[in-house]
């Protein structure tokens, strides 16, 4: 892919969910790549070398906790979101499953990790 452009693929079984997620992220300079199988991610990591890759726990080849653990022996520095959880029935009709960290609420962890303020953190402030 181009270099202005955030490649980030989505790994999940479910349709809806990865749809309303990669709309969710679909604001440049993000660019979501859907799959729906542990091989289909594995050959999508290896090609594009993505800057994030979001899978959820069911894959229809395979479960995620199987893709993430791979996802880790091939690319040892790659950013990988575990989803578990969420609600197919939800999703199918097209509600919000998923809250993301708006951006004020992500600070600089220790070792450059990121985290969430809690409510009571940031009123301290």
């Amino acid at each position: 892919m181009a270099e202005d452009v955030v490649p980030v693929v989505i790994a999940s079984g479910c349709p809806a969910y990865a749809h309303g997620l990669a709309d969710f992220l679909g604001e440049p300079p993000l660019v979501p790549v859907v799959v729906h199988s542990v091989d289909s991610a594995l050959r999508m990591t290896a090609a594009e070398e993505p800057a994030m890759v979001v899978v959820d726990d069911w894959l229809v080849d395979g479960s995620g906790e199987d893709l993430v653990f791979e996802l880790r022996r091939r690319h040892p520095g790659a950013r990988v979101m575990f989803v578990v959880g969420h609600d197919d029935h939800l999703a199918q009709r097209g509600e919000q499953v998923v809250e993301l960290v708006v951006p004020e609420a992500v600070v600089e962890g220790d070792e450059g990790h990121t985290g969430r303020r809690s409510g009571e953190e940031r009123d301290r402030e």
